[in-house]
């Protein structure tokens, strides 16, 4: 019989480490070999090491052909028993080790350098498989992965819009570093307040005493009680103080360079040069009597402007200090809402991240060759299959095998001897048909 030769290699699939790791933050099952958990881990995979593209490409790169020079078929070549093997020499064989995750791939052929090759190669195109197998479940989770990054870059976009928005229209930035603001602008406002409060109580003491200084002189009772004068005056005033408070408002609001404020400053200074203009009007006679700009005819009528415009101050720096205390108030609630609106930007990142991190690592997989076979034992020399250098064994068993044979054949011989006599008694025992006459 011409010899048959073998050559093993002998793998352990890493079955815990099937399910990739580089996949987070989307669903579970993508990257995943779906197809594969620890309950039928060994038959699957002994499936995928036995699959066809495997064992053509063994058959088509080593060129593989039977006694009539035909490529092999797969069938004809995968798992071959003794007697396939006596009669054809070629095959591989790929199993499972009992109660393992072992695997044996076993060449055969009537070459010893052949059946080494068929094992080396059957070993190289699984390892090949399984690394595609991992490059295709990377690409699709690197698909999947991608489109899941443009919406999450979207959803973070319109969160950080909201919260960019939403301090735009509240007015809020740092709340913590607001508050402290805040706090200290109420604080100089009301140190503004008490210096006001004390400048108007040096013009008040001080319009008195003009007042007592002038209502000696009997001209002045003349010309300070025209009534027409003293209405378009006080007219005047009312209008400044309003003014000034518009002022203050528009230079807190929008600035102190915006076109108006610079347009009420403007009003302000038309209003007090016809206030001067009344005054000189009303106390003239008195400033033509020598008295000029520094009497006290014409302080008392300018201090009453001062009050007025020290009144107007009063007023705006209050509305200050209630306006920076009601934004004070509104800091919590505003704070919170801010809250919640970061919270969102943060976790859009924190997803955003954790995509940007998988889609790099799945690139490196398909990049990269990984597989879960880890190769025990490379082919080794072939070593003879059959017949085996037992000639002892071959020699017991043909003298075995020759003695039952002879035995049976001698039964058989003596059976086939004895078959015809038996047949004579037993005919001679059935009564004659025959008649008399006949007999005789």
């Amino acid at each position: 019989i011409k010899p048959t030769y073998m050559s093993q290699a002998k793998v352990m699939i890493k079955v815990n480490s099937l399910p990739p790791q580089f996949v987070r933050g989307v669903p579970a099952g993508v990257g995943e070999f779906q197809y594969i958990n620890k309950e039928n881990a060994t038959g699957t995979i002994e499936e995928i090491l036995q699959s066809v593209d495997v064992i053509k490409s063994v058959i088509k790169e080593l060129d593989i052909r039977d006694k009539k020079g035909r490529p092999y078929t797969y069938d004809a070549f995968m798992d071959p028993g003794m007697f396939r093997l006596i009669r054809k020499h070629k095959g591989i064989g790929i199993d499972s080790i009992v109660d393992s995750e072992m695997f044996l791939i076993t060449g055969y052929s009537d070459k010893a350098p052949e059946a080494e090759a068929i094992s080396e190669r059957a070993l190289d195109k699984s390892l090949a498989l399984f690394s595609e197998l991992y490059k295709k479940e990377s690409r699709k989770a690197r698909k999947a992965i991608t489109e899941r990054m443009g919406e999450a870059r979207k959803e973070l976009s319109e969160a950080e819009a909201r919260v960019a928005g939403f301090k735009m229209k509240n007015n809020i930035y740092n709340p913590s570093a607001q508050t402290t603001t805040y706090l200290q602008d109420i604080s100089a406002l009301e140190s503004d307040i008490t210096r006001i409060e004390r400048s108007y109580a040096e013009a008040v003491d001080s319009l008195e005493e003009i007042k007592k200084a002038v209502e000696t002189q009997p001209a002045f009772k003349e010309s300070a009680l025209s009534a027409g004068k003293i209405n378009i005056i006080e007219d005047y005033k009312r209008q400044t103080m309003s003014l000034e408070m518009s002022l203050a408002k528009v230079k807190t609001d929008l600035g102190a360079e915006h076109p108006d404020v610079k347009q009420i400053d403007n009003q302000i200074g038309s209003i007090n040069r016809l206030i001067d203009k009344e005054l000189a009007s009303a106390y003239g006679a008195f400033e033509n009597n020598g008295a000029g700009s520094n009497s006290p005819i014409s302080k008392y009528g300018y201090a009453g402007v001062d009050i007025i415009k020290i009144q107007a101050s009063k007023l705006v720096v209050l509305k200050k200090i209630l306006d920076k205390k009601k934004l004070l108030n509104e800091i919590p609630d505003k704070e919170v809402e801010l809250d919640k609106l970061a919270l969102d930007v943060d976790t859009f990142k924190s997803t955003y991240s954790s995509l940007l991190s998988g889609l790099a690592a799945a690139e490196n997989v398909e990049k990269m060759d990984i597989h879960n076979i880890m190769v025990i034992d490379r082919p080794a020399d072939a070593s003879l299959y059959f017949p085996e250098d037992d000639w002892t064994g071959y020699m017991v068993s043909a003298i075995l095998t020759g003695f039952f044979i002879g035995l049976f054949v001698v039964f058989m011989q003596v059976y086939l001897a004895i078959k015809p006599e038996s047949q004579r008694d037993a005919a001679s025992s059935y009564p004659s048909t025959e008649t008399p006459d006949k007999a005789e």
